[in-house]
């Protein structure tokens, strides 16, 4: 192989990688966002009812 073919391969590599890892960090986002939101909701239902519930994260 030439040094332009390895060249090109290394480079299609490097784009993959870093498709998956912003991929990754999208959905670990989107995770993390929806915990927050769950977490936020049964504050204030805690907050309205006057309730000594504790919050977890499940």
């Amino acid at each position: 192989m030439s040094d332009k073919t390895i060249v090109f391969f290394l480079a299609v590599a490097s784009c993959l990688l870093f498709l998956v890892v912003l991929y990754q960090r999208f959905v670990f986002g989107r995770g993390i966002q929806a915990k927050i939101r769950r977490i936020n909701k049964k504050l204030e239902e805690i907050l309205e009812t006057g309730s000594d519930e504790k919050v977890g994260v499940a």
